[in-house]
């Protein structure tokens, strides 16, 4: 990354990792930069976070996202964030209160509803995992990947009637948003 104008090598290090460039290099000048300058928004342990998730580098990940909730301890997104690299290192219990803590600070959020169904489920609390899903799919009728779980989670359940239900509607809504074939 060459930056324009004056030089900030804090948002160098950012866009080096946001931008998937050289994170060999890009990462360890992120945390480096926030030792340094010890920034208050938390967007940049965000973005450090997210750049060690996708490097397969769950532990450190999870560090990131909650120094990013010391600094803003309200977060959904930071919640949520830190729930991934949680379940990636085989935790139960701390993913789930993770995406509770999400879903508490915005009930308003389809994919965090959707995420804590899904953990719901894993942990054998189908009852929940279903009230979870059917919220995702109230917030967002078009996301067809919750149907797709509620209609999972519901044949574990035994549920075989409304999975069946819940499978024909997550195509009907797939195919109406053009996501599976384009239309012409």
């Amino acid at each position: 990354m060459v930056p324009y104008g004056d030089r900030d090598e804090l948002y160098t290090a950012v866009a080096q990792v946001t931008h998937q460039r050289n994170l060999e290099a890009g990462i360890p000048r992120l945390p480096a930069e926030i030792a340094r300058q010890k920034p208050e928004r938390p967007e940049f342990y965000m973005e450090l976070g997210d750049a060690l998730r996708r490097s397969g580098r769950p532990q450190e990940a999870a560090g990131a996202y909650s120094a990013a909730l010391e600094k803003k301890p309200g977060s959904a997104l930071s919640w949520a964030r830190l729930a991934m690299p949680l379940r990636a290192l085989g935790q139960s219990n701390e993913p789930l209160d993770a995406m509770l803590k999400s879903v508490q600070a915005d009930s308003n959020q389809p994919e965090a509803c959707h995420n804590l169904g899904l953990l719901q489920s894993d942990l054998g609390d189908k009852k929940s995992a279903i009230a979870s899903l059917r919220k995702c799919i109230a917030l967002d009728p078009k996301f067809a990947d919750s149907r797709n779980s509620l209609g999972s989670v519901l044949a574990e359940a035994g549920e075989l009637a409304e999975a069946e239900a819940a499978f024909r509607t997550a195509l009907s809504a797939d195919v109406s948003a053009g996501d599976i074939w384009p239309s012409g």
